[in-house]
């Protein structure tokens, strides 16, 4: 789905592939008629789908951010990963908010663990924690909003994490069509869905 006249759509996407420990990210920024304006990627180094999705979303508001561009609807495949980016994460979560530091106690360390107490802070913010907030202050920032689409909408994002996974580069940005989504960027354009492979 197309945004509306005058309006700009940043499409996201993560890949995580565990067994050979690789992750990228890519999206693309579209204009009302489907046009496509700008496209990124690059490699991640994630341990999660759910952390390299966010990374996905935090780095597509960053490069429009740099570009001056505002007012964006940014979509992705992953209403888990939305709601984290709106509401942040849920209570029960180990990234929602504040972790204790737990050290174990053994009398025969006693000094070095009353050494560590006070130097580590007892309360520290899980580090997926920061990319959130940063997430959310740069929407808020640029005026943009992060809405839940289905993947059949989302294979032009997904092309690019899949590309980006296999860079070296942790980041590209482009203002061509790589070749190995122009299939999809063109599909999108006409407002064609694609089954996931």
């Amino acid at each position: 789905m197309l945004p509306s006249p005058g309006k700009l759509e940043l499409n996201t996407n993560g890949c995580f592939y565990e067994s050979i420990n690789k992750a990228g990210y890519g999206g693309v920024l579209r204009d009302s008629s489907g046009k496509w304006v700008l496209g990124y990627y690059g490699k991640a180094t994630s341990t999660s789908s759910l952390e390299v999705e966010i990374w996905a979303i935090y780095r597509g508001l960053t490069v429009i951010f740099k570009k001056g561009i505002s007012s964006v609807i940014l979509e992705f495949d992953s209403s888990v990963t939305v709601n984290f980016c709106n509401e942040g994460p849920p209570p029960d979560h180990p990234w929602h908010d504040y972790g204790v530091v737990g050290i174990s106690y053994d009398v025969s360390r006693e000094l070095v663990t009353s050494l560590i107490w006070a130097v580590v802070p007892k309360f520290v913010t899980h580090p997926q924690r920061h990319i959130i907030e940063e997430v959310r202050r740069l929407a808020g920032g640029t005026n943009s909003i992060i809405t839940h689409i289905y993947r059949q909408a989302n294979q032009t994002a997904d092309c690019l994490a899949r590309l980006g996974s296999q860079q070296e580069d942790d980041l590209i940005v482009t203002s061509s069509i790589p070749f190995a989504a122009r299939e999809f960027a063109l599909a999108d354009a006409m407002g064609v869905g694609h089954l996931r492979t």
